[in-house]
């Protein structure tokens, strides 16, 4: 929740995730999901980002399928763009 995210269901403050991936991985027995980092947002100074939800949006927010929650170290807003950069090895995972 900071100044300048709309949220909710098809907010403004929502970004598409682009260049989706599942990567089975038989060594770790696991199915990886992982993404292109989304568009930056800009966002009013004062504010602190910890984290962020992948969701599958469908026709309602309480319909809606929360997905991975992606922890990061708290950073600062200053006004400016906040990019959120997804980690190379995927933003979470299944086991099979």
């Amino acid at each position: 929740n900071a100044a300048g995210y709309t949220g909710g269901y098809g907010g403004a403050g929502r970004k598409t995730l682009a260049s989706k991936t599942l990567t089975k991985n038989t060594t770790t027995d696991r199915v990886v999901y992982n993404a292109a980092s989304p568009a930056a947002w800009t966002l009013a100074s004062g504010n602190t980002v910890g984290g962020a939800i992948v969701v599958k949006e469908v026709t309602s927010d309480a319909l809606s399928i929360p997905l991975f929650f992606v922890d990061f170290t708290d950073t600062a807003t200053t006004g400016g763009t906040f990019t959120l950069t997804l980690d190379a090895l995927g933003i979470g995972y299944t086991q099979q």
